[in-house]
């Protein structure tokens, strides 16, 4: 899947942070860096698009994710629990590319559920 990143982002792709933090995260590597990690933490990862709205050149999506915790994620060691997320993205389209995103995911959620609590 991560083979995909460079037919669907653009390469001056931009991430908004939450923080106000600007990442152009293509060419510094850091996308398919945080996926990769992503991905060993949570393999068997499965994403159901609740919504999809699309105006103009942005796209938001409204999503629910379910997996399995296999791996370290945010200091917590494999729980095997099975958890699930919300995620809400918008991603702006240019030139049949994604050239901008600000997500939004629950990642209080994901602590919650893989804690040893």
């Amino acid at each position: 899947m991560l083979n995909l990143i460079e037919d669907i982002f653009s390469n001056d792709y931009i991430s908004h942070r939450m923080d106000g933090k600007q990442i152009r995260s293509i060419q510094d590597g850091s996308l398919i860096l945080f996926l990769t990690y992503f991905f060993s933490a949570f393999p068997d990862i499965h994403y159901v698009t609740n919504n999809i709205i699309q105006e103009k050149d942005i796209v938001a999506l409204n999503l629910t994710a379910t997996g399995t915790h296999n791996g370290e994620f945010l200091g917590y060691t494999a729980s095997q629990k099975k958890i699930q997320f919300k995620e809400m993205y918008f991603f702006r389209i240019s030139n049949d590319r994604i050239v901008e995103g600000w997500g939004l995911p629950d990642v209080n959620g994901i602590r919650e559920q893989i804690s040893n609590q």
